[in-house]
């Protein structure tokens, strides 16, 4: 499964539209170019839709991310949570992270293992 999001534009969206996309948040090296990107197509949209209006607002619409949950309005510090929880399962092993445990948890354990406590 590959990590992604589908990011639409909030004023679209108060209009009665759904206007935005899937990203695949494995396309970004991290959280940073991944909201670079999302800037990028919300003045996109705006350029495209011709009507004065900037689109600067987004949110998740819909994830799809396993068990790692996300808000509407994700900070980059969440996204990047994502990113972390994402090469985690790639070292370690899906069962880490999607095995239910909650991501702050599963950090814990790992550096339980790694570190020792």
């Amino acid at each position: 499964m590959k990590p992604r999001i589908w990011v639409g534009s909030l004023h679209d969206y108060n209009c009665g539209e759904l206007v935005g996309k899937w990203i695949d948040l494995s396309d970004f090296a991290d959280a940073e170019e991944l909201l670079l990107h999302i800037e990028e197509y919300m003045q996109s949209i705006s350029i495209e839709a011709d009507d004065g209006i900037e689109r600067e607002e987004w949110e998740v619409m819909e994830s799809d991310l396993g068990n790692i949950p996300i808000s509407q309005w994700p900070s980059i510090e969440e996204l990047q949570a994502i990113y972390d929880s994402w090469e985690l399962m790639d070292e370690l092993g899906e069962d880490v992270v999607l095995g239910g445990l909650s991501l702050g948890l599963a950090v814990d354990r790992i550096e339980d293992v790694w570190l020792g406590t």
